[in-house]
C-alpha cells in the first residue's frame, strides 16, 4: 500500500475513487479553498485538475478512463452538476437532465468518453448517459427511479431501478433498453434477488 499524499496546501484529507489501466488515479483532496478533484500519476504525484469558469471550490473526482478523462460532480450556489474533464480541453460543466432540478452526479466514464450517473427531476432520480454529441439522456426506469453506476466500452450500462419499493439491478444498452437482471436470471437462479449492479467489464461480467 502506497500513500498518494494530498494536494499542495492540503489539510490532511484525500480519497482515491478510481484508477485506469495506466495506473493514473482520480479522487478528491481538501485544501484551504475546499474540495478539489485531482489526477495522480507516479511521475507527477497529485495535481488539481482545475475548475469551471466562475469557480465552485467543491469538486469531486469519481471516475477516470484510459484517455485520462475524468468525471464527477461539482457543487456551486446550491446546484450539483456533472463535470467532464479532458487533459487537453479542461473542465466542462455538463449540467443535469432536461427539466431537472439542478442535481446530477457523474459516476463512471468509459473509453468512448460516455458518462453515466444519476440526475434528479421532479418525480425522482433517473439514470442517465451523456455524450458530447447527444448531451444528457435519461435511461428511463422500470418503476419510479433509477441510478446508473457503471458503463463498459460497448456502451452497456448497469445500475438499479426501484420497483414496488425494492431495488432491482438492471442492464441497459441502446438496442434493448433497460432490462431487469432478476427477470434475466430467474429461470437459472431461483431464489436470488439482485439489488444493485455496480460495474460491468468488457466481457459483460457484472458485479453488485
Amino acid at each position: 500500500m502506497q500513500d498518494l499524499g494530498e494536494l499542495s496546501g492540503g489539510i490532511n484529507y484525500s480519497v482515491a475513487n478510481d484508477i485506469n489501466d495506466l495506473g493514473v488515479v482520480t479522487g478528491t483532496s481538501l485544501d484551504a479553498s475546499g474540495y478539489r478533484a485531482f489526477m495522480w500519476t507516479s511521475d507527477s504525484g497529485m495535481n488539481d485538475i482545475g475548475d469551471v469558469a466562475g469557480g465552485s471550490n467543491q469538486i469531486f473526482g469519481t471516475s477516470i478512463n484510459n484517455l485520462n478523462q475524468i468525471t464527477g460532480h461539482l457543487s456551486s450556489n446550491g446546484e450539483i452538476s456533472t463535470f467532464y474533464w479532458d487533459p487537453v480541453t479542461g473542465m466542462q460543466n455538463i449540467g443535469d437532465l432536461p427539466g431537472g432540478s439542478n442535481v446530477a452526479f457523474g459516476l463512471d466514464i468509459n473509453d468512448q468518453s460516455q458518462i453515466v450517473g444519476r440526475g434528479n427531476i421532479e418525480t425522482g432520480d433517473l439514470a442517465y448517459i451523456w455524450t458530447q454529441a447527444t448531451g444528457m439522456q435519461d435511461l428511463g426506469t422500470l418503476g419510479y427511479c433509477s441510478y446508473a453506476y457503471g458503463i463498459n466500452n460497448m456502451g452497456n450500462v448497469v445500475g438499479h431501478t426501484t420497483i414496488g419499493g425494492a431495488h432491482n439491478a438492471f442492464i441497459w444498452n441502446q438496442y434493448t433498453g433497460m432490462i431487469n437482471l432478476n427477470a434475466a436470471i430467474e429461470k437459472d437462479y431461483p431464489g436470488w434477488t439482485l439489488l444493485e449492479a455496480y460495474d460491468i467489464n468488457e466481457n459483460g461480467w457484472i458485479v453488485g
